[in-house]
């Protein structure tokens, strides 16, 4: 996408051929998260900020200089994998209204405390 397009996106979940998780997180303003964690791994090309970030990280995706960094195994080992499978536990977990705290809204049409639902996802098994 265009580097104004890619700017309007909180997150992105991208995945190296095979399906690989190599970034999973917010983007931060200016894709500052995606580029600090791909530089993170060393041996890749130079931001400039007036790059577009969606071409400048599939060009270090796809580095033919060797040896190419271990993106899958860098996302892997980073806070931001750890950070993602705590959601996920959590999501998994039961929700009860019993044990859910109320939302409470400070501003806007209802400053009134309602409670939460049950859950917005349902369990699966595998």
């Amino acid at each position: 996408p265009s580097k104004m397009l890619f700017s309007m996106f909180e997150s992105l979940l991208l995945l190296r051929k095979g399906g690989q998780v190599v970034f999973f997180g917010e983007l931060g303003p200016e894709a500052v998260n995606l580029v600090t964690h791909f530089q993170s791994a060393g041996g890749v090309p130079e931001y400039d900020r007036k790059m577009n970030p969606a071409t400048w990280m599939l060009d270090v995706l796809d580095a033919p200089s060797p040896p190419a960094p271990d993106f899958p195994q860098l996302y892997r080992s980073s806070a931001m994998a750890v950070a993602a499978l705590a959601q996920l536990e959590a999501m998994r977990q039961p929700h009860s209204l019993a044990t859910a705290p109320p939302l409470s809204f400070t501003t806007g049409p209802s400053a009134t405390a309602v409670p939460a639902p049950l859950s917005y996802a349902a369990p699966f098994s595998v």
